[in-house]
Order: structure tokens, then C-alpha cells, then sequence
């Protein structure tokens, strides 16, 4: 097999896909996904992605790069159909550190009507996480990380966590939210080429 078959060959079956939203909804401000599926928002109390859950693929890997308006909570919702799934039913635990100690502690939320998934700051975070089964009648699980910094000082937090969500309907978008404040940044989903 020559080297460009192969290359071919591995790219049709192997690594990651990136997804082209439907649409992309915002709360307030502005947001919006390019003709490669990259996503824009400025301003936005959520970001909400629509149709990037398909039968496709079974597992996703989300990726966000972020500023917020204010020191806040991040928060995580499935979708179906333009809708949040609001039903107290994710539930989530955290093992998060701070740059300037040593000791790591535990963060849960259980029975919430959204996942918490750590922080977001007014200086710059990121964020990165995977979901097995939103299209598929099962419950979901996602696993991630969250890194944020702070615009004055060398404090930093990160948190890595996983989420249960006791649903067995199915989703295709989602939406990413702080608790308070709006976000300006950059989002990417892809596909698991399994």
C-alpha cells in the first residue's frame, strides 16, 4: 500500500472527526459555527449546540477555550431538539487542586438539573471533555478537565471530573453555561472514529 492510500485509508476510519453544528443558540450576545464546524461566541450567557450528537459516532470529545465576565461556576446541559434536559438527574463528582497548594479536595453535586464541570474565570480557562452515548438509549457518562487562571496573581484551579446522567432518552446538542456572568471563546466537538 503506498504512504498516500494509507494516510487516506487511516483518515476514513481512524482518529477524530469534527462535527458542524446544526445551529449554535446563545443566551445573550453573540455566537455562531464556520463552514468547518468551528464555533465563535462573544458575550454569551449560554452557548447551546444543536445537531452535533448523530448516530455516527457513539463517543465525542468537546473542547473550549474561554474567558468569563466574571469568576463563576461552569455548568453542562444535555439537549434534544432546541430543548435543555432540566431533570434533576446528572450527577457529578470532582477531585480539584490549586496551583499554590499541594492539597487536592472533592466536589460532588448529585440529583442537580445540570452538571457542574468546574470553573470558568475572567482571565482565561479551558475546558475538555468526553460523552459516551447521548444518542443512544442508555445513560450518559462524560469525563473531563478544567483548568482556569485568574487575571491577578499566579492562582490557578483545576478540577477533573465525571458526570452520570440517569436518562436513557437520547440527545444531540448541548449547552455550556458559567453560573453568572457571560463567556467569550471558542468551541470544537469531535467524533470518535472508532
Amino acid at each position: 500500500m503506498t504512504r498516500s492510500r494509507q494516510t487516506a485509508d487511516w483518515g476514513s476510519r481512524a482518529g477524530l472527526a469534527k462535527i458542524i453544528p446544526s445551529s449554535v443558540a446563545v443566551g445573550s450576545g453573540t455566537g455562531s459555527a464556520d463552514t468547518v464546524g468551528n464555533v465563535t461566541f462573544s458575550g454569551a450567557s449560554s452557548v447551546s449546540l444543536n445537531g452535533v450528537f448523530t448516530s455516527t459516532y457513539d463517543n465525542y470529545e468537546i473542547i473550549i477555550n474561554h474567558t468569563c465576565s466574571a469568576n463563576a461556576s461552569a455548568y453542562f446541559r444535555l439537549r434534544n431538539a432546541g430543548s435543555d434536559y432540566t431533570s434533576s438527574t446528572y450527577y457529578a463528582g470532582m477531585v480539584s487542586y490549586f496551583t499554590d497548594t499541594t492539597t487536592l479536595y472533592g466536589e460532588t453535586s448529585a440529583a442537580a438539573a445540570q452538571a457542574y464541570i468546574g470553573e470558568v474565570s475572567d482571565s482565561k480557562a479551558f475546558t475538555k471533555f468526553s460523552i459516551s452515548g447521548a444518542l443512544i438509549a442508555e445513560r450518559k457518562i462524560l469525563i473531563g478537565t478544567t483548568y482556569r487562571t485568574r487575571v491577578t496573581g499566579p492562582t490557578g484551579k483545576g478540577s477533573t471530573f465525571g458526570v452520570f446522567v440517569n436518562s436513557t432518552s437520547t440527545y444531540d446538542g448541548f449547552t455550556f453555561y458559567p453560573s453568572s456572568g457571560t463567556i467569550t471563546g471558542t468551541m470544537v466537538v469531535y467524533g470518535y472514529n472508532d
